[in-house]
């Protein structure tokens, strides 16, 4: 049912009289959560409040957590790890799960699929609704917001599309709302191939993009494939790839951990390699459905002195006076100390790029080295909590989240953000990265020939000779390949041929470079802005021109109001979440109870300051 429009003028902190209308657009984790903070704010007492939840994707579980991919996608935390609660407040996923099933094993210390955590928000969801009060009228919408347009009495009017995702439509194409709210997620980008010269007319591009979503079927069964990337996004589709089509592991006869691939004879030959050419560190965990005496014993995160001093020592804007790198690198030699290693081999360039520098004569030998560094990760992390390598990643890991409060509420200034951003990334690396069970399937299907590696700085160029130079890379349909692997660092010219390019990564949310309709029309409009981090302020930069921009929605952190170009606060407009990633600090995972709960505060600030606007308080 579509809203009727908005009819009396408003002011600029004053809402129309009754009926009130409000528009939440994305019902993932930051949207479910928002309802649940909403329910707890809006008072039971009041005229009838339209509530329009509109989001392509189902609702609760959204795009990342849908609950209709593969069994194979899994997720890259323990069930313990995230909750759409506050402590005390009601279930984490692993408290959910096990009173799915009482009689079996606990699932705690398991890294499930994530359409297991999709089924638990879409519950949560579901429990947001049902404590709103009675007077708030739910409408649904499955559809795309393609833009929202200012309206002549201070609302909005948001447009639609259906989505295309089978759900049941009820015909409505716009909504108006007398306040929006955008919890979107990750946002659509403009991707480049980046073949050097080009692509070729008969070679294939699988763009970045959600695993669930990219096309795989263009990988034909048993032909080789060349992929940039090594991070999550690559064990998604390798996954896809094996597990997808018929492939299985089972346990090595000598035990241990190491795994054996059963080929389905489906899985194409993967080449693969990335900027920094080693995949993401794997972190210890519990494969699903093994018995609890197989639990290993988890690491737990030790102290901050270095970083948390720095941190204590400034009440301004944090700069590159700060040390923030200094800092990191000081726990996690502490850390690497405390579990009995050698605090002096920890240095950032040996832990981001371990190959960085070397070159090797043949492909062969660059796969060798980096199967290398996959053995050494896979070893380090079955020893869990006793490793000294694995201490300096969790270190690196858990700084994010001690810088990130102290950065939102202080801020930081341009000569620090590269360091920031630096830190981010490597904690991204070495503690964002896959659980064991997946290293060691990586592992199997190394020694099965599935995988080659490619190391780092690898490129992709036209192939010079369209016929494969061995019958190994040839087309099953006798198709001569259209690219070609080449790296700085490998003195042969034959690298791996192919006629499809996977990159199995995605872009980082910007609102600079994304293609999402509904953002662009908010920049075309004035009504959204980048955010821009603060000059150095050391009295040489232009503090009218500001910082670099971030790439993040502009908004105002203590409610989530978004900022137009002319600079002022809009209080009507909202945004939560990834997209504001750079005005707000590590908005990435989902919350940890009783650990970082940062997220939910986010949305407990926006659902007062929204009901502040519904009783006329703004």
């Amino acid at each position: 049912m579509s809203a009727e429009p908005l009819s009396e003028p408003v002011g600029a902190s004053k809402l129309p009289s009754a009926p009130t209308s409000l528009a939440l657009v994305g019902a993932g984790v930051r949207g479910t959560q928002l309802l649940l903070r909403l329910s707890r704010e809006l008072p039971a007492e009041g005229g009838t409040l339209d509530l329009h939840v509109i989001d392509p994707f189902p609702f609760g579980a959204g795009r990342t957590w849908r609950t209709d991919q593969s069994d194979a996608l899994l997720m890259n935390g323990p069930t313990e790890s995230v909750s759409a609660f506050r402590l005390g407040e009601g279930p984490d996923l692993v408290t959910w799960l096990d009173s799915q099933a009482p009689d079996r094993t606990s699932r705690r210390g398991e890294f499930p699929s994530r359409n297991v955590y999709g089924r638990y928000l879409a519950w949560a969801f579901e429990q947001a609704l049902a404590a709103l009060p009675a007077r708030v009228r739910v409408h649904r919408h499955r559809a795309w917001v393609r833009s929202v347009l200012p309206t002549a009495d201070g609302g909005y009017r948001l447009v639609l599309d259906p989505a295309s995702q089978g759900a049941r439509q009820d015909g409505t194409t716009a909504v108006s709302a007398a306040v929006v709210i955008l919890a979107l997620g990750w946002l659509e980008a403009q991707s480049h191939h980046g073949v050097s010269e080009g692509l070729p007319e008969r070679a294939a591009w699988i763009a970045p993009g959600h695993p669930a979503e990219q096309d795989l079927s263009t990988i034909a069964d048993g032909a080789p494939v060349l992929v940039r990337g090594l991070g999550m996004g690559f064990f998604d589709a390798l996954s896809l790839l094996t597990i997808g089509r018929g492939g299985s592991f089972q346990p090595h006869p000598d035990g241990g951990g190491r795994l054996d691939y059963v080929a389905s004879g489906r899985e194409p030959v993967v080449h693969v390699g990335s900027r920094r050419g080693v995949p993401f560190r794997a972190k210890a965990g519990r494969p699903v459905g093994t018995a609890s005496d197989r639990d290993v014993v988890l690491p737990r995160n030790g102290p901050h002195p270095a970083l948390e001093a720095t941190l204590r020592a400034g009440t301004g804007p944090l700069t590159a006076a700060d040390g923030l790198l200094e800092a990191v690198l000081a726990d996690a030699r502490d850390a690497v100390a405390a579990a009995g290693g050698d605090p002096s081999a920890v240095t950032f360039e040996a832990l981001e790029a371990p190959l960085a520098g070397r070159t090797w004569e043949t492909w062969q030998q660059v796969h060798e080295a980096t199967l290398a560094e996959l053995e050494h990760d896979v070893a380090e992390t079955r020893r869990a909590a006793t490793s000294p390598l694995k201490a300096a990643h969790r270190s690196i890991g858990e700084s994010r989240r001690i810088i990130a409060p102290v950065l939102q509420e202080r801020g930081i200034d341009a000569s620090a953000w590269p360091a920031y951003q630096r830190i981010l990334r490597l904690g991204a690396m070495l503690a964002g990265g896959p659980p064991l069970e997946r290293a060691e399937q990586l592992l199997a299907l190394v020694r099965a020939g599935v995988v080659r590696f490619l190391g780092p700085d690898t490129v992709m160029t036209v192939a010079a000779d369209a016929r494969a130079a061995d019958t190994q890379t040839e087309q099953p349909d006798g198709a001569a390949p259209a690219l070609q692997a080449r790296s700085p660092h490998v003195d042969s010219a034959d690298g791996p041929q192919a006629s499809v390019l996977l990159d199995a990564w995605m872009h980082a949310p910007s609102l600079a470079t994304t293609v999402d309709p509904l953002l662009r029309s908010l920049l075309d409009t004035g009504l959204a802005r980048v955010h821009r981090v603060a000059p150095n302020l050391d009295g040489e930069s232009d503090l009218e021109a500001g910082g670099p921009p971030s790439g993040a929605i502009d908004v105002e952190v203590s409610s989530g109001a978004m900022v137009g170009a002319d600079g002022r606060a809009q209080p009507r407009l909202l945004a939560l979440g990834i997209p504001t990633e750079g005005a707000r600090a590590f908005t990435i995972l989902s919350p940890f109870p009783g650990v970082d709960e940062r997220a939910i505060d986010e949305c407990a600030r926006a659902a007062v300051h929204v009901a502040g606007l519904l009783d006329g308080e703004g």
